[in-house]
């Protein structure tokens, strides 16, 4: 090889390991559509403050089917829309979860991770609320489905719902 094909060699592969592409990982994508639960938080108000109508109030969708490890697993996509329809606001949400299939380190056809395990939520946010009681939905669930979570808007800061991932 000549010197300008060796410099161009050289090129290409310090570009590559820039890039982050040589690092000894696969992944494989795993859509995940299955909602599992969903809360509501508040949004930019002070720690200990009420909320009012007027701030925005967030969704978190908790996504499934399975839990993760947090060293082997990437949110890669989300997706989350909320619309209110009377006092159900109605969530659909999605998202694709990377999961590492081969570690940096470990021997081929292995991955070590961690032993935790953790579901993905999704947030949702909606601008404004009317003062009520609202429903939150999964999108196309039947009217009689019991909610995925209740709660009052606005609610005092003694009163904030409690907010379960799973």
């Amino acid at each position: 090889m000549d010197l300008q094909g060796i410099c161009s060699a050289a090129a290409l592969a310090l570009a590559v390991s820039a890039a982050g592409c040589v690092t000894g990982e696969t992944w494989t994508s795993e859509p995940l559509d299955e909602v599992l639960g969903a809360c509501a938080v508040s949004g930019e108000q002070a720690p200990g403050a009420s909320p009012s109508v007027t701030d925005p109030l967030e969704i978190r969708v908790a996504l499934g089917p399975d839990c993760y490890s947090s060293s082997c697993s990437r949110l890669d996509e989300e997706s989350c829309e909320a619309r209110v329809e009377g006092n159900r606001i109605i969530v659909e949400a999605s998202a694709v979860v990377g999961v590492k299939t081969q570690g940096a380190d470990d021997p081929p056809g292995t991955v070590s991770c961690t032993d935790d395990c953790s579901t993905f939520t999704i947030p949702c946010v909606i601008d404004s609320l009317p003062a009520g009681t609202y429903e939150v939905v999964e999108a196309g669930a039947a009217d009689d489905a019991d909610p995925l979570h209740t709660f009052e808007w606005p609610w005092s800061p003694d009163d904030a719902p409690a907010c379960e991932y799973y």
